[in-house]
C-alpha cells in the first residue's frame, strides 16, 4: 500500500544527518518553487553540473491514500567514477529517482527513493534522502538532510 509522506519523513527513522540544520533565507514554499518545481528547470541544470542526463522527469501528482503527499518520477543517467569491488563496471549507469514530497503553508519535506540499475548489485539496494524544511519565522526556514 502507500505509505503517508508525514510519516515517511519522521526523523527518527532516519539515524544519520548529512546536513544537520542550515538556515535557508525564504519560506518553505519558496524552496519548493526554487529547487523542485517543474517549471523552473533546477533539476535539469542541476544533473547537467553532475555530468548526469535526464532522461525522464515527470510531473507531481497526488498519491492516492496518502493526504497531502505528491509523487513523481526521474529518470537519467550518470556517470560512475568509484570501483565497486572487484567487478567490472560501466563509465555510466542508469538511475531511477522516486520522490515524494509534502508541500503545506510553513513545511516542506520530500523523500527520494535512488536506484543505480547499471552497477553490481544496484538493484539490490536503494539509496533514500530526506529533505525536512520547516519555515524559520516568516520569511526564513532551515534544511535538514
Amino acid at each position: 500500500g502507500t505509505e503517508d509522506l508525514w510519516k515517511a519523513l519522521d526523523v527518527r527513522l532516519f539515524p544519520h544527518d548529512l546536513l544537520d540544520k542550515e538556515e535557508l533565507d525564504g519560506t518553505p514554499e519558496d524552496v519548493y518553487r526554487k529547487f523542485f518545481s517543474r517549471e523552473n528547470g533546477f533539476e535539469t541544470v542541476f544533473r547537467g553540473t553532475r555530468g548526469e542526463k535526464m532522461l525522464e522527469l515527470t510531473h507531481w501528482e497526488q498519491v492516492a491514500g496518502a493526504s497531502f503527499t505528491h509523487g513523481r518520477k526521474l529518470s537519467y543517467t550518470s556517470p560512475v567514477t568509484k570501483q565497486v569491488g572487484p567487478f567490472s563496471v560501466a563509465k555510466e549507469t542508469r538511475v531511477e529517482e522516486n520522490q515524494l514530497c509534502r508541500l503545506s503553508k510553513g513545511y516542506f519535506g520530500l523523500k527520494s527513493t535512488i536506484r543505480f540499475l547499471d552497477i553490481p548489485f544496484g538493484d539490490s539496494f536503494s539509496v533514500v534522502v530526506r529533505w525536512h524544511i520547516p519555515a524559520e519565522g516568516d520569511t526564513a526556514s532551515s534544511l535538514s538532510i
